[in-house]
């Protein structure tokens, strides 16, 4: 009796540990979706963000629009770096989390120098 408890325990285990193993493993699609997803999540923020600023909506739309953007950014960096490398290869994912650092980079850096200059052609403007 404990031989064969010993045996389904055992075969439990492997079963167990290889399904984690296999699961880990994810095809080249399912990879591709995953990273796929948070790009789709990204657009759809950055749409509403440029669809604020071209309509003319308030300043403080516009910056909620702006600050969704910069979040679904740092969540798809987030997600796609707890991502392991497919066959042990990682430069699909570690070129994602470069593009998304460069663009979360623009959207936090850039737009703060676009707003200093704003504000400064406007009390130059005043000044004349």
């Amino acid at each position: 009796m404990k031989s064969l408890n010993f045996r389904l325990t055992a075969l439990l285990a492997f079963t167990v540990l290889s399904y984690g193993f296999i699961s880990a493993q994810k095809t080249a699609g399912e990879y591709l979706d995953v990273i796929g997803k948070e790009f789709n999540q990204i657009q759809t923020e950055t749409w509403q963000y440029t669809s604020s600023v071209a309509h003319g909506k308030s300043a403080r739309k516009v910056e909620k629009n702006r600050k969704d953007v910069i979040f679904a950014t740092t969540a798809a960096i987030r997600k796609i770096n707890s991502m392991k490398p497919f066959e042990n290869n990682s430069e699909l994912r570690d070129s994602a989390i470069a593009f998304l650092r460069i663009n979360h980079a623009v959207l936090s850096e850039d737009y703060a120098k676009l707003m200093d200059l704003e504000e400064i052609s406007e009390q130059s403007y005043d000044n004349m």
